[in-house]
């Protein structure tokens, strides 16, 4: 990274186009070369019209006769500093720009969305802002402010201090605009996360993460004590990151996700015998220890089976039938039961009662996640296991039906589902089981939207 290339307002596009030359050992220019391109805060372009008119960004370009690659840089809307990466090979090099606020056009508050604690309380800041709220340093006025939910959070000298669980607003005014705030009091929690980083914790009221491991993880799920964290091939982390794994005796074995029953006794997982093809998939069982290795369900052929969650009792578990749905399965009886149609996906069981949620999946391009990708979204549903009632799980608007994205959960008292919200902006979001109240957590900052597949941890014995 090297000095300050151009500054520019929010969403300008710079004028002079960005050129990079590819040379061989001899300082010839080379032809035909692909350059990749990454960006932080910007976004780059064929030509100067398509950044205008906010066509796909790229991510690679090919240099030319003369060996030179050029592109146009469209700046993003979040004042600071913005860089473009162009790498070949193991050589790279990058260009900083300055993203500066645009005009103003009304007033912002900082924060504009948070999370915390009942009890808790935080001091908030009014400043004149621009067309993406970012604060600029002009004289606000005198400003007006009230509690839309004074029985959620109050306002007092320039303080909000949170008095119970649930959702929040705020209204500011001043001379040059005014604006609305929000605030979700939530209930404590640590969660158990999948980052690009690696295995995280979160606390629901913080934005900051500790990483627990940077390996490679999926799915994770908390043993019942809270103790460690289980993730795919029975491998198990305590929260300091040390790494254990369960020992089936079965050295031919290829364990997937997995979970714990309510005592901790058995894990249910997804696996396959390494002769066996990728795309296979069982339903096994093994006990906390490594003794007791059983498979418990064998699909038909040309199925799969996946995704087991044990009952509460642990009489039962629910488990992905891949073409046919989400299967109830009586482990004394061998008695099945379908709950919703192929295009469901089983997800878990309450840990309290006979409710299990499920998803159905929708896939659907969207350039703000990363440019040209197609995106599942998922919509949360809820059945009862031995009775007729659903419930759909709607953290947003009727207006937006695509949800969540990737699995969502219980909380251990059954009282909440977490998942990462899909609108307004990919944060991750309580939903109250009961009343459909959604509280998102943290800012939309790009490191909350990168945290995913949340997994609520137990409270400890003695934890009061």
């Amino acid at each position: 990274s090297g000095p300050v290339a151009r500054s520019d307002t929010i969403g300008a596009v710079i004028a002079d186009p960005v050129v990079g030359e590819v040379g061989d050992d001899n300082g010839q220019p080379v032809a035909g070369v692909d350059v990749r391109l990454t960006t932080q805060g910007a976004s780059v372009y064929a030509t100067p019209d398509d950044a205008r008119r906010l066509y796909p960004p790229i991510d690679q370009v090919t240099t030319d006769s003369n060996g030179r690659a050029t592109v146009w840089v469209r700046l993003g809307v979040v004042t600071g500093a913005a860089i473009v990466w162009a790498a070949r090979d193991s050589d790279s090099d990058s260009l900083i720009f300055q993203i500066e606020a645009g005009a103003p056009v009304g007033i912002t508050v900082l924060p504009s969305d948070t999370a915390v604690l009942a009890g808790a309380s935080y001091a908030f800041s009014v400043s004149v802002a621009d067309r993406a709220r970012n604060p600029r340093p002009d004289a606000v006025g005198e400003v007006v402010a009230s509690s839309v939910d004074p029985q959620v959070a109050r306002l007092q000298d320039g303080v909000i201090s949170a008095i119970s669980v649930g959702r929040a607003a705020f209204d500011f005014a001043a001379p040059t605009g005014q604006v609305r705030a929000y605030v979700s009091v939530v209930p404590h929690a640590e969660l158990a996360l999948v980052t690009d980083a690696g295995l995280v914790l979160m606390e629901t009221s913080r934005g900051q993460s500790q990483v627990v491991t940077s390996t490679t993880v999926k799915c994770p799920q908390w043993r019942p004590d809270g103790e460690r964290i289980l993730v795919d091939g029975l491998r198990l982390f305590t929260v300091q990151g040390e790494m254990s794994r369960i020992d089936t005796g079965n050295g031919d074995l290829v364990a997937g996700c997995g979970r714990f029953t309510a005592d901790g006794e058995w894990i249910y997982f997804s696996g396959r015998l390494d002769s066996e093809p990728d795309t296979a998939s069982q339903v096994w069982r093994v006990r906390a220890d490594g003794a007791g290795l059983e498979r418990v369900i064998m699909p038909p052929a040309g199925q799969y089976a996946s995704n087991a969650s044990p009952s509460p009792d642990g009489g039962r578990i629910m488990y992905h039938l891949g073409g046919t749905g989400p299967v109830v399965f009586d482990l004394a009886t061998g008695a099945a039961d379908t709950l919703a149609g192929s295009h469901a996906y089983a997800l878990a069981w309450s840990p309290v009662d006979d409710w299990v949620l499920y998803t159905i999946n929708w896939c659907v391009l969207v350039w703000f996640i990363a440019p040209r990708d197609m995106v599942c979204s998922t919509e949360a549903f809820a059945a009862q296991v031995d009775g007729d009632e659903r419930k759909w799980i709607r953290p947003a608007a009727d207006l937006y039906p695509h949800h969540f994205l990737g699995g969502v959960t219980w909380s251990p008292d059954g009282v909440w589902v977490l998942g990462k919200a899909f609108y307004p902006d990919l944060r991750l979001m309580l939903v109250n089981f009961a009343t459909g109240e959604a509280l998102p957590l943290n800012a939309a900052t790009r490191a909350i939207r990168d945290y995913h597949l949340p997994a609520w941890r137990p409270r400890p014995a003695g934890d009061h």
